[in-house]
């Protein structure tokens, strides 16, 4: 099979917690650990599907990463199929280029689809990034939206200085499913070991077993408020597969 699962597009994101980064929040997630991953037969026949269709990807990585129509990657793992399309500002990159991503960690409760990143910069945590991740509604704090919001309000908001930039709201995605929202700045800090950051967001209730999670990070405004306008078109592109 083509090992097309580096897709740089146009050619050139705990209580319920998501995956961390390196720089991430000091809360760290309770998966557990796990070295390989054997697809079920259900998931081969869909992975020998798509090769029958053409579609490019590595049977090898999970969660799976598909070229899509267009500007569209499909994205598989578990009970989830579906896909996202990006504008040209957008880059993808799979979690074995994304040094702060440890593709091994990806397993049933928790993991990372993709990670965008703005076209032209540099793949680096001082640059705006997107992570698009899975998370099961059985961690601690994950059975609802709600549980979610509020282990973010606890994670975000400790500095005395930390803001929320947009309240909770909502939108609806391409495939008809309601995207939450939520967006915050954690605020200057007098250590130079925890910078601000701008934060926006998104949670997709997929099924009865997990949330998508749409992660947008950024060490400067002007990069939030240039990136968020994009961020919000790709969750909005959001289609069940």
């Amino acid at each position: 099979m083509n090992r097309w699962i580096l897709l740089i597009l146009a050619g050139l994101v705990s209580g319920c917690p998501a995956k961390k980064t390196q720089e991430a929040t000091t809360s760290s997630a309770p998966a557990a650990q796990m070295d390989t991953y054997i697809p079920t037969d259900e998931e081969q026949e869909q992975i020998r599907d798509n090769v029958a269709k053409g579609l490019l990807g590595d049977s090898t990585m999970f969660p799976y990463v598909y070229q899509g129509e267009g500007r569209s990657l499909i994205y598989q793992a578990y009970t989830m199929s579906f896909t996202l399309e990006t504008q040209m500002a957008l880059a993808a990159m799979m979690n074995q280029n994304v040094p702060w991503v440890k593709p091994e960690a990806n397993n049933e409760k928790n993991g990372v689809f993709a990670t965008y990143i703005r076209n032209g910069r540099e793949l680096s945590l001082d640059n705006p990034y997107i992570q698009v991740q899975y998370i099961s509604k059985g961690l601690p704090y994950c059975s609802t939206l709600d549980s979610v919001f509020l282990w973010m309000d606890q994670n975000f908001l400790q500095n005395p200085q930390a803001e929320i930039m947009q309240k909770r709201t909502s939108i609806k995605t391409d495939s008809g499913k309601t995207a939450f929202y939520k967006a915050y700045t954690t605020g200057s800090n007098p250590n130079p070991a925890y910078r601000q950051k701008w934060i926006a967001n998104a949670y997709i209730d997929y099924d009865d077993q997990y949330f998508i999670a749409f992660g947008l990070t950024t060490m400067e405004e002007g990069d939030y408020e240039l990136t968020k306008p994009i961020f919000d078109d790709l969750v909005k592109s959001f289609q069940e597969y």
